[in-house]
C-alpha cells in the first residue's frame, strides 16, 4: 500500500498488528519501494534497514501467532522496538528517508512485500511519551485478544 506524501523516518512512533505463521520469514512493516530503508520482521528481529543494509536488529519474542510491534525513532537518538508491550529493545537508526510503503521494502534490488496478515497499523509522526505507549498496546491487545503487560 502506497503512502503519498512519504511518512519522516525520524521521528515516528509505529504501531503494527499482524499475524505471521513463520519466525524464518521476512515480513516488511514500513519501507521504501525503490530503496533499501525500512522496518522488517524478520528471523525473529525487527530489522531496521537504510541505504540497502541492515543497520540495527532487536530480537523479539514471541516471533508467530498474532503480535503487536511498536517501534519508536528519535531524531539523533536511541530509538527502539518492543513486542507485545514487553522489553524495550535498544537500536540506532539514522536516515532522512521519507518511508512511502506500507508492507514492502525494495531489498537487494528485489520489492518484498508482507505476506501475513495485517489487522492494524498506526503512525505518528512524532515519539510517543511511555504513558501515551502503555495506552496504545493495552488498548490494541484489548481490541485483537493479545495479553498485554
Amino acid at each position: 500500500l502506497s503512502i503519498s506524501p512519504g511518512i519522516p523516518f525520524e521521528p515516528l512512533t509505529l504501531a503494527i498488528v499482524f499475524r505471521v505463521s513463520s519466525s524464518l520469514g521476512t515480513y516488511p512493516i514500513l519501507g521504501i519501494r525503490s530503496r533499501g530503508t525500512g522496518i522488517l520482521l524478520s528471523t525473529s528481529k525487527v530489522r531496521f534497514y537504510v541505504n540497502d543494509a541492515y543497520t540495527a536488529t532487536a530480537t523479539v519474542t514471541p516471533a508467530t501467532g498474532r503480535l503487536i510491534v511498536l517501534v519508536r525513532t528519535t531524531a539523533g537518538g536511541t530509538d527502539y522496538a518492543s513486542i507485545n508491550g514487553g522489553t524495550d529493545l535498544s537500536v540506532s537508526v539514522t536516515s532522512s528517508d521519507l518511508l512511502d510503503t506500507i508492507g514492502g521494502v525494495l531489498l537487494a534490488g528485489t520489492l518484498r512485500t508482507f505476506t501475513g496478515g495485517i489487522s492494524e497499523l498506526a503512525v505518528w509522526n512524532r515519539t510517543l511519551s511511555a504513558t501515551e505507549r502503555t495506552a496504545v498496546t493495552r488498548a490494541l491487545g484489548t481490541k485483537w485478544g493479545i495479553t498485554v503487560p
